[in-house]
């Protein structure tokens, strides 16, 4: 079997209120590099971490990027192929000009480039949101927007290992008269650099692409190959290389109240393989949200919110059409921040989840023929509720992947608290240490005095026998089961004492103690029966048949006796079984006591575990 291992690292900045733009990358041994900042003196800065594989963190602060005294925003970082890495910034020189800097890190966190790293652009106008791509030279090929006669364009750099600029002062890959945004490059090779941007010359929104060489020549059309244009919009483009020189381009095409999502494939020449194919089917949510990466094998996967509610994904291989057709990555999730390739022809997927109240971060591992490997909403690690600024922040950016190795993926997000990092490492999910609690999942509502299947997935090194736990609304626990066979289900028939409502979880704990695994919250509903007639202050006469009448709702028994009582006094059976089908005839004898305090009350023949009295009625 092939071993799929995940290092997930928490990041709890001392200065946590305000970390924001974390990024990471592989070490190369395991283990990851994550740049994040935190805003100290109303000043977002840089800093630096590096995380063993062992999930340790292997300096006991994090390095500084750039001692300068600046804000540092909007980082990316490579791996420079030494061991160490590149990080491009834009600093805020002040708030009409930001500039481009750039730091590099030995393995052993040495600044390379001096204490204030070197300078990429600094002319006196706005360049931002720098992206970087190694130029398999040690150092790195840089693309950002610059604000140039009153427009945004898209300029580049070449930046070897020693810090210095190779193209001049910068390279216009496109400024043409309107505004090009949201740049998107990758590396080909010793070759230069392929990039793609979002573009207004002709009024609306369209995508275009550009190679550049090592030495800074544009060798496609001037001003770009355009990818596609048309009567809406095209926006947020990515791109991916293909294996063979080229490269998988997607974008959304803007419908208004909806999205369409579209993948092209280009040669080395920048000729069009696919000639802008629908990548989706079942279409997008209105959030526009996906991600994509190479999986692996000169293919692409994308994943993104559906419009159906479900998070999907799909593969595309050398051929245009898609091998997986829209699989299914979680029935809940949403917000997809981050992609990796696993190694083997799937990917490793981050995302959020909602449910009741709380937002959790998740994870799943999608196989390479499109299915599922980590349950129905892959598996959560933090749960984040009643703090809607946070969990704005937690979003995007600040949840990341890095691959770590073959089928090993790096997981990092800021959490609240303590104020420390913490780091766990597990593998595979059916050989993880800790369980994974597959079911209930996060649709789940179980009805009292119903029995429900608690379903998880054994791990490698866990006991024989497990402990199994119920987290109630209100913060206290209960035994469902103090010791269980560790053989992935327990039947567990729902008590009856429970408060319906949201806000329950399941917990099942090795017989150790050492490990456990936790469902999402899930739902407690009580099965009941309501009344229709006699309805309460009603009259009825002796002699004539009262048809009593009845609902029920939720699972129950399946017969119910009916009793008759007077003044609170019990009376007769009305019946001593009839079926629970919502009606039952009776016949009033003409010989009956009269009474304005008649009742009667219904109840299930499993001891009444589901019963309802009525109002109070006449008989005259």
């Amino acid at each position: 079997m092939v071993m799929s291992s995940v290092l997930l690292i928490f990041l709890f900045p001392e200065f946590v209120a305000a970390a924001r733009s974390l990024r990471a990358v592989s070490d190369g041994n395991g283990g990851a590099f994550c740049v994040y900042s935190y805003t100290i003196d109303g000043k977002q800065k840089l800093y630096l971490q590096k995380i063993n594989s062992a999930g340790s963190q292997v300096w006991s602060s994090g390095k500084t990027v750039s001692d300068d005294g600046y804000e540092q925003l909007s980082p990316d970082i490579i791996a420079d192929g030494s061991s160490g890495v590149i990080i491009v910034w834009q600093r805020a020189y002040s708030s009409t000009d930001n500039d481009i800097m750039a730091q590099k890190f030995s393995a052993l966190g040495t600044q390379e480039w001096g204490n204030y790293g070197t300078y990429i652009c600094t002319d006196t106008i706005d360049q931002q949101t720098p992206r970087l791509v190694t130029d398999n030279s040690g150092g790195a090929i840089i693309v950002w927007i610059d604000y140039v006669s009153g427009d945004n364009g898209i300029y580049g750099q070449r930046v070897n290992s020693a810090g210095a600029n190779q193209w001049g002062s910068k390279k216009a890959i496109c400024d043409i008269s309107s505004d090009q945004i949201n740049p998107e490059l990758i590396s080909c090779g010793a070759h230069g650099a392929m990039v793609v941007w979002q573009d207004l010359r002709s009024g609306n929104y369209d995508i275009y692409a550009q190679r550049v060489d090592s030495s800074g020549n544009l060798l496609w059309a001037a001003d770009g190959n355009v990818i596609i244009n048309s009567a809406n919009h095209e926006i947020s483009p990515k791109i991916v290389s293909n294996g063979s020189g080229g490269a998988f381009i997607t974008w959304l095409l803007d419908k208004s109240t909806y999205y369409e999502m579209y993948i092209e494939k280009l040669d080395a020449n920048g000729n069009s393989l696919c000639m802008g194919e629908a990548a989706v089917d079942y279409g997008m949510s209105n959030t526009g949200t996906y991600v994509l990466a190479s999986d692996g094998q000169n293919g692409a996967i994308m994943a993104w919110d559906g419009a159906d509610g479900y998070l999907r994904a799909n593969r595309f291989t050398g051929s245009c059409g898609d091998t997986w057709h829209e699989a299914l990555v979680s029935n809940g999730g949403f917000d997809p921040t981050s992609i990796i390739p696993d190694g083997g022809g799937g990917a490793f997927v981050a995302f959020m989840v909602y449910n009741y109240g709380n937002s959790y971060v998740s994870l799943q591992k999608i196989s390479s023929t499109g299915t599922r490997s980590w349950g129905e909403n892959g598996y959560f690690y933090g749960i984040y509720s009643g703090n809607p600024d946070y969990e704005e922040s937690t979003y995007g950016t600040n949840l990341v992947l890095s691959s770590c190795g073959k089928f090993i993926a790096c997981l990092l997000f800021e959490y609240s608290e303590p104020p420390d990092y913490w780091v766990r490492e597990t593998t595979d999910w059916s050989v993880m240490n800790d369980p994974l609690v597959l079911q209930p999942t996060y649709t789940s509502a179980w009805w009292e005095n119903s029995t429900y299947n608690i379903t998880w997935s054994k791990a490698n090194c866990q006991n024989a026998y497990v402990k199994i736990l119920l987290h109630k609304p209100d913060d206290t626990w209960t035994t469902i089961s103090s010791s269980t066979p560790n053989d992935c289900g327990y039947a567990w028939k729902v008590p009856l004492n429970l408060i319906p409502g949201s806000g329950y979880s399941i917990k099942v704990q090795t017989a150790d103690g050492k490990y456990s695994g936790t469902s999402y919250s899930f739902q407690i509903k009580k099965p009941s029966i309501s009344i229709k007639t006699p309805a309460a202050g009603s009259t009825w006469q002796r002699g004539h048949n009262l048809n009593i009448t009845w609902t029920k709702t939720g699972p129950q028994h399946a017969s119910v006796k009916i009793l008759l009582y007077r003044s609170g006094v019990y009376v007769q059976n009305l019946t001593s079984s009839t079926a629970n089908d919502g009606s039952f005839q009776w016949l009033i004898p003409a010989s009956f006591t009269k009474s304005s305090q008649y009742k009667i009350i219904i109840k299930t023949l499993d001891g009444g575990a589901v019963q309802k009295q009525s109002g109070f009625f006449t008989i005259n």
